[in-house]
């Protein structure tokens, strides 16, 4: 009997032995969940920790602009949000441009892996101090700066086509003003106001100029100047004296001003474009009536080229972008272009998409060159802008 009872106890032994290398033999030949894979990696890889990378963003700004400000801090928070091997930080800096040097210069003791900023208030400062800071690697946004005469071998720089998003604006502008929506004249005047007498502002300017007169040659374009890039009711003055003078469609590139063109094109009941942002849909809600003036916007994607800059740093590294170098970016890589939004699908009609569509891809394939104001001197940018007003 004691035979019969060890014999038993060793069968049931072997069968749950048996039974237990099955089971891992199954899950073994299964796909491995995210966890799971994670887990591997980490224990495979326990005395070499992941990389990260600290990541500071300064905006001279605020965040609320409905422009670059805001675009760059999208772009910087859905980077961080995909690619988990950043610790950040993001600093506005206001407007107050007295304060842009001490703040710069205490982010960049902080010793941040990369620190971003952007736009040409800023560029004297990265000129000035990255090389002090060699550690540090810089990304300046909106600017370029002397690499011939500074040492910059730290600093990755990007500039936009702006001409290229502002060429389609002009054109959707001169296609409004000669078409049957309810608001257009058919004056065969448009116009844009300007922030400041600079080459990036003018480049949106060159640009803007340049699209309307392709589709409507003898359009008529205003211009003008507020000589800021944050007084909105300079810009809403400056926006109603164009409305004024028979322009059906206003186009202001003037930073946190372009504001002020919205309430204009509310005030005289007139069609505009906005810049930077996708202004149309930031007033949706808080005021419709508006909104729907807003025919597009001309975008400047500065957060889609800062995604693309800390994508390579966490796919490659960060030694995998090219320090030192400046990069232009345009439609190609989605940085520029005209919100397609509701308001534009709904109240441009289709014939004007459809041109659009075809000047996109012209300009992508190059059968479309657009002018800019980095190949022009002050004197013929002037002279561009005159020739476009009579």
């Amino acid at each position: 009997m004691k035979k019969s009872i060890s014999l038993i106890v060793a069968l049931l032994l072997a069968f749950s032995i048996l039974a237990g290398c099955s089971n891992s033999v199954s899950e073994d030949t299964q796909e491995p969940s995210d966890t799971a894979s994670s887990n591997a990696t980490s224990e495979s890889t326990a005395s070499e920790p992941p990389v990260r990378y600290s990541a500071c963003l300064m905006l001279n700004g605020f965040r609320g602009d409905h422009g670059l400000m805001d675009s760059a801090t999208e772009g910087f928070e859905k980077a961080v949000k995909e690619f988990p091997c950043f610790d950040t930080k993001i600093v506005e800096a206001g407007y107050d441009t007295s304060t842009y040097e001490t703040t710069f210069i205490d982010l960049c003791e902080q010793n941040f892996d990369i620190l971003i900023t952007g736009l040409w208030s800023m560029k004297g400062y990265v000129q000035t101090y990255a090389s002090e800071y060699p550690n540090t690697k810089f990304i300046l946004f909106d600017s370029s700066p002397e690499y011939t005469e500074y040492e910059m071998s730290n600093v990755h720089s990007i500039s936009y086509m702006q001409n290229e998003g502002a060429f389609l604006a002009g054109a959707l502008a001169a296609l409004v003003s000669e078409s049957d929506m309810p608001l257009a004249t058919n004056s065969k005047t448009i116009s844009v106001v300007g922030g400041n007498n600079s080459n990036t502002i003018n480049d949106f300017m060159v640009g803007y100029i340049a699209g309307a007169r392709y589709v409507v040659p003898e359009m008529k374009v205003l211009s003008t100047y507020i000589a800021s890039v944050s007084d909105s009711p300079k810009c809403k003055d400056a926006s109603l004296q164009m409305y004024s003078m028979g322009s059906d469609v206003n186009f202001s590139p003037s930073g946190g001003a372009v504001a002020g063109s919205m309430d204009a094109a509310k005030q005289a009941q007139k069609y505009v474009i906005g810049v930077d942002g996708d202004q149309a849909m930031q007033y949706l809600e808080s005021d419709p009536e508006m909104a729907k003036l807003i025919v597009s916007s001309a975008l400047k994607n500065a957060g889609q080229s800062i995604y693309i800059i800390l994508k390579q740093v966490y796919e490659n590294g960060i030694d995998s972008v090219a320090w030192g170098e400046h990069e232009i970016m345009g439609l190609n890589q989605g940085t520029v272009g005209l919100a397609k939004n509701e308001i534009y699908l709904d109240v441009v009609p289709k014939e004007i998409q459809d041109k659009i569509i075809e000047i996109e891809e012209g300009i992508i394939s190059g059968k479309i060159e657009v002018p800019s104001a980095f190949d022009m001197t002050q004197d013929g940018v002037a002279k561009y802008f005159a020739d476009a007003a009579k």
